[in-house]
């Protein structure tokens, strides 16, 4: 059997995706939630209450990820377009963190890369 279609068996039988908007609570069992560009759309109530329900649907080791978190000062203007349209502005590393924390979770890792994206990991407390 060829490498690549036995990998992706194996990823279909361990894998549940799972698609939301994350305002509404979860089935629980989830080991990772990832929310990629999501977030910015939200004002600080609802991203905690999504980060709530991410957090009550996971499991005891589970995890969020939370691509595509922005420096807000890579463009001022986007920030403003994002406020504006939806309530939601872009955040810091640091207000992910505050925001994260509000709801039991703790960030265990921010990966910075070359863009002005970055990847952050956050677990139960």
């Amino acid at each position: 059997m060829h490498l690549g279609v036995a990998c992706k068996v194996t990823l279909r039988q361990r894998v549940d995706l799972h698609f939301s908007a994350g305002l509404s609570p979860e089935a629980n069992g989830r080991d990772v939630c990832i929310m990629k560009n999501i977030l910015d759309d939200w004002d600080d109530e609802r991203c905690v209450t999504i980060f709530k329900n991410c957090e009550s649907a996971m499991t005891e080791k589970g995890k969020v990820l939370l691509a595509g978190a922005r420096d807000p000062s890579f463009d001022r203007l986007l920030d403003l377009n994002t406020l504006v349209i939806s309530g939601g502005r872009e955040r810091s590393d640091a207000e992910y963190r505050t925001l994260l924390d509000a709801v039991g979770l703790r960030v265990t890792k921010a990966v910075p890369n070359r863009s002005p994206l970055s990847v952050i990991e956050a677990v139960r407390k």
